[in-house]
């Protein structure tokens, strides 16, 4: 979806599924065979699987694995339809799912979709972990966000650091916020880099537990996970550069705040669910839920087409 010198897509970034087979298998099998249905090259990573009962064998009847990049329902039904000329398994649960907010800027460099990330997680209104931290490479230490500033908070996004709100990846609700220039590590052309923020839901988060459920599912559901405030009209000059330019905050987020008393400094009277400072930011909203609709539609198409598209254009 355009919207100015920006465009916008939600797209599922994988979806982890779990069956249980009439006979146990080995580990390796079930990986070998998923990596023969999503068409990975020989020279591929192995797909993420793992054993739930697995022995000291190493065999199994019971495997969790993701699908990654997903365009409609249509990707999965065939992967399954493959496993299932290898193996015999009865239902498939829908475990948990992963799913993106992207944004394009056209000519935009890392710098500046560095500056969209920050946005994307000062302004978010959803109230996830409080641990914020960023994380690169194995062993690097944590920079943790109540430490930076604004200036760091970009400065990190446009070094390839990645940044999520809590350690718990067994987390029923789980962000993670960076600037996209890979794709399975490797680079991307820089038309196709964006600033993404993906949430990851399972459990009490993720309504849907069987096939069946996710093929209807109605991704708008999903847009309370991607709603955004901004920066209100009419701030002190000051204020707004503070905010803007300074603080590394969660500005959007929701919670209980002091509800100031106007003309009375220093007197409060109840609380409020958003900072006074901010406001919904309702085009971004608008064009966030337009982008699960969309998402939606093509989630359900029958329609022929590429099934392991890397991401669409902008």
């Amino acid at each position: 979806m355009n919207h100015g010198a920006f465009t916008f897509e939600t797209v599922v970034d994988w979806v982890e599924l779990e069956i249980q087979l009439a006979e146990r298998s080995n580990f390796m099998a079930v990986q070998e065979a998923l990596k023969k249905a999503l068409r990975l090259p020989d020279n591929a990573k192995h797909p993420y699987v793992t054993a739930l009962d697995e022995t000291s064998s190493r065999a199994a009847s019971i495997f969790r694995f993701r699908v990654h990049d997903p365009m409609r329902m249509g990707k999965l039904n065939k992967v399954l339809s493959e496993l299932r000329e290898r193996f015999n398994f009865g239902a498939i649960k829908v475990t948990a799912i992963e799913v993106a907010f992207d944004t394009y800027g056209q000519g935009a460099g890392v710098r500046q979709l560095a500056e969209i990330a920050a946005d994307r997680y000062r302004f978010l209104t959803a109230p996830p972990g409080n641990k914020w931290y960023f994380y690169r490479d194995s062993g690097e230490g944590r920079p943790y966000i109540e430490a930076l500033n604004y200036r760091e908070l970009v400065k990190c996004f446009a070094e390839q650091w990645q940044l999520t709100d809590r350690d718990d990846k067994n987390a029923d609700m789980r962000y993670h916020a960076y600037v996209k220039t890979r794709d399975d590590r490797e680079p991307l052309p820089p038309p196709q880099y964006r600033a993404r923020l993906e949430v990851t839901l399972q459990g009490a988060h993720w309504p849907c537990t069987t096939i069946e459920e996710l093929e209807q599912f109605n991704f708008t559901k999903l847009a309370k996970h991607f709603n955004f405030r901004r920066l209100a009209d009419g701030l002190h000059p000051g204020l707004r550069l503070a905010l803007a330019d300074w603080s590394a905050a969660q500005h959007g987020r929701s919670g209980s705040y002091r509800r100031a008393v106007r003309n009375r400094p220093g007197k409060y009277s109840g609380t409020r669910v958003f900072k006074r400072s901010t406001v919904a930011d309702d085009e971004l909203n608008e064009a966030v839920y337009q982008c699960l609709r969309k998402l939606t539609r093509d989630w359900r198409s029958q329609r022929a087409g590429a099934d392991f598209p890397t991401h669409l254009k902008p």
